[in-house]
């Protein structure tokens, strides 16, 4: 990474929480398309009603750790 307002205008490494940002968002397919081989983890949380519709809660596990739902 290189900061062009600071003094020092060196490379530095990007702090792990921005790696992990970037790599997320260069995923262009989303995190179910081949979910195992990124080493996301699915489960189904059940149904519910949405908007009195039925739905389906799933609840994705990332490779680090994080957590999401999607409703179908």
């Amino acid at each position: 990474m290189v900061n062009p307002f600071v003094e020092n205008k060196g490379v530095e490494p990007l702090p792990p929480e921005d790696l992990k940002n970037i790599s997320d968002e260069s995923d262009f397919d989303g995190p179910l398309v081949d979910y195992k081989s990124k080493g996301n983890q699915i489960e189904l949380s059940g149904k519910e009603m949405l908007d009195d519709k039925p739905g389906y809660r799933l609840k994705l596990t990332n490779k680090y750790g994080d957590v999401r739902s999607y409703f179908f």
